[in-house]
């Protein structure tokens, strides 16, 4: 099990929590990352998941469920610096959204990086489609958290809502799995996520449309 840390919330747990030396080592080496590490675009982040807070019951799935050497052997984001950083806006429409797309010229704000091990296999050597599923979950999750943490008028929490998930093709357990988030679309407590899940060959093997609700301020769903 990775190393507790004591924060609330994703963007306090990205300025306590490390990168593991093993899993930022693996990946800077892979060839499939280099591209994003040299473009001087991203900025390398913990998967917050693996980390739960002492005392919490949250993250226990990522955390210790389905963090072993045989299961998620490296995880790491990459939080495009556009987004990483950015001065909150009163408030972020559509058409902001798009403005902030562009300057991205299209490059995914959030990027999950995962080298799977055999332990997470369904059909032989395949990787199982729930644990892909719930890698999408989490990934547009974080992109979400890092978008959220940008607006002034969105500080409650978020819950999927939708998540429509569509398998192109199997996914071997021995390869990096690279998961492409984009937020699409914000209509007051309503965020629309995209996703795309890339094998290291740069073939897409998956796609996600997702729905997230915003809680309402001092109350429940």
């Amino acid at each position: 099990m990775n190393k507790q840390y004591n924060y609330e919330g994703y963007i306090q747990a990205l300025m306590k929590i490390s990168i593991p030396r093993p899993s930022e080592a693996f990946f800077t080496k892979s060839p499939c990352v280099k591209a994003y590490l040299s473009s001087g675009l991203y900025q390398p982040v913990p998967f917050t998941a693996q980390f739960p807070a002492p005392d919490r019951t949250a993250n226990s799935f990522f955390g210790r469920t389905i963090n072993t050497l045989d299961t998620i052997e490296h995880a790491m984001g990459l939080v495009h610096r556009a987004t990483f950083g950015l001065k909150p806006h009163p408030t972020l429409l559509e058409a902001e959204i798009a403005k902030l797309d562009e300057e991205m010229r299209g490059d995914p704000p959030f990027i999950l990086l995962v080298k799977a091990g055999g332990g997470l296999n369904g059909f032989e050597d395949t990787i199982h489609g729930g644990v892909l599923a719930s890698l999408f979950d989490e990934a547009l999750s974080c992109c979400a958290e890092q978008c959220r943490a940008s607006f002034s008028d969105a500080k409650t929490a978020l819950y999927t809502a939708r998540l429509d998930v569509s398998y192109g093709a199997p996914v071997s357990s021995s390869c990096i799995l690279i998961i492409k988030t984009w937020l699409r679309q914000r209509d007051d407590r309503k965020w629309f996520l995209d996703a795309e899940l890339f094998t290291e060959d740069g073939k897409v093997r998956g796609t996600a449309k997702s729905l997230w609700i915003s809680q309402k301020p001092q109350s429940g769903l």
